[in-house]
């Protein structure tokens, strides 16, 4: 995507002394989650559906945003059953309902998993967005018969050790995932509360998408928080950068 959507960076800004275009297309990792552990598995968002092309279509997403780079092994579905099938999953913590987040619940139709968004996301997303592709909103990725779990606010140990966190501001209602590993310590899955690792600051810098401005830095500050008290490993929403430095799987962080 451009990447002025990403992050607003001044130097990314076009000048009177140089009117040429710059090439700012950048690539943007969409991450998911698995958190294997004894009382379940649970993943933390569902990345982008492989069929975009014709499910973007009508919203224009599929010309802003392709999913150009990926290879059959990081398809969503193969990628997974390297560890589990869909049906052995237990929760499906979907951080919020922008399409490059949740395009595939469809493989958790008629399963065990109950997937949990929070409340003020879903409402407005069933309720408000009434053009498809609207900020973010391609209504096809979330209108699917799961087995929804509405919450409000935070949710302590959803699974010993893992709390969901409200991280509003980027969407109506965005969550994020915070799980204490004892030898690899506190990692957060901050989703598009941080797009990058320069969201966080000093000082926060928001992307071209923000719902309400005072709640998102109320998120960026509650990240930082968890960074000084737990020293935290806030992996970002779409940082291709950081995505160098993380263990990918079938790698694992271990409890």
């Amino acid at each position: 995507m451009d990447a002025r959507r990403l992050i607003q960076r001044r130097d990314y800004y076009q000048r009177q002394s140089a009117l040429a275009p710059q090439d700012l297309w950048t690539p943007i990792p969409v991450l998911t989650g698995l958190i294997v552990h004894p009382e379940g598995r649970l993943l933390f968002d569902v990345g982008s559906t492989i069929e975009w092309r014709e499910r973007w279509k009508a919203t224009g997403h599929d010309d802003v945003v392709p999913y150009l780079e990926v290879s059959e092994e990081q398809r969503f579905e193969n990628l997974l059953r390297t560890v589990c099938e869909p049906d052995e999953i237990d929760w499906v913590v979907v951080s919020h309902l922008h399409m490059d987040h949740c395009g595939n619940l469809r493989s958790f139709v008629n399963t065990k998993a109950r997937v949990v968004v929070q409340e003020a996301e879903f409402g407005y997303a069933t309720e408000q967005v009434k053009a498809p592709g609207s900020a973010g909103y391609v209504t096809s990725e979330f209108d699917v018969d799961v087995r929804w779990r509405l919450v409000n606010g935070d949710v302590s140990d959803i699974l010993a050790g893992v709390d969901i966190i409200a991280l509003h501001g980027h969407a109506a209602g965005a969550q994020g995932l915070v799980v204490r590993l004892n030898s690899s310590g506190t990692i957060i899955f901050a989703s598009d509360a941080a797009y990058t690792l320069e969201s966080l600051g000093p000082p926060p810098i928001p992307g071209a998408t923000v719902f309400d401005h005072q709640k998102w830095i109320q998120s960026i500050e509650r990240l930082n928080r968890y960074r000084r008290a737990e020293n935290a490993l806030v992996v970002a929403g779409h940082d291709a950068s950081q995505v160098s430095t993380l263990k990918l799987g079938p790698e694992q962080y271990y409890e």
